[in-house]
């Protein structure tokens, strides 16, 4: 299911890749478990899908779901809870939640750093996402 909704998004068939997440969502949390690696993998596609369409409420709210399970499961300074970070700033920086965006960006670069180096393409993408929201002050 996840493969395919990932397809159908990149086609751009927006509709089809959220009915087909949502399946996948659903299914993945009934066998696997709510926090599961998995499932929370297809939360975070069904999460872009809605990011995309402008869906910012539920996006936001399936985007902190990915990002408090990480952080608890994993810790803070794991990859995938500072990418879980940035995706959260950044479905809050496209609804104008500026001050609070602007924090999670820094906390997120400042992680990536020190997980990644300078250097990275992820630690240069979570300093694009913060120079974006500085840009919206």
């Amino acid at each position: 299911m996840a493969n395919l909704g990932l397809v159908l998004l990149k086609l751009g068939r927006y509709d089809e890749a959220e009915k087909v997440l949502r399946m996948g969502v659903e299914s993945r949390e009934k066998v696997l478990g709510l926090d599961s690696v998995f499932a929370l993998a297809s939360v975070n596609h069904l999460a872009l899908v809605l990011h995309i369409r402008g869906d910012y409420e539920e996006a936001e709210r399936l985007r902190r779901r990915v990002y408090e399970a990480r952080e608890k499961e994993l810790g803070p300074m794991h990859r995938h809870t500072l990418t879980g970070l940035d995706n959260l700033a950044s479905v809050m920086r496209d609804q104008g939640k500026n001050e609070e965006t602007e924090e999670m960006c820094l906390r997120a670069l400042e992680g990536h750093a020190r997980v990644y180096g300078e250097g990275h393409p992820n630690t240069l993408t979570c300093a694009e996402n913060l120079a974006l929201v500085l840009r919206c002050r």
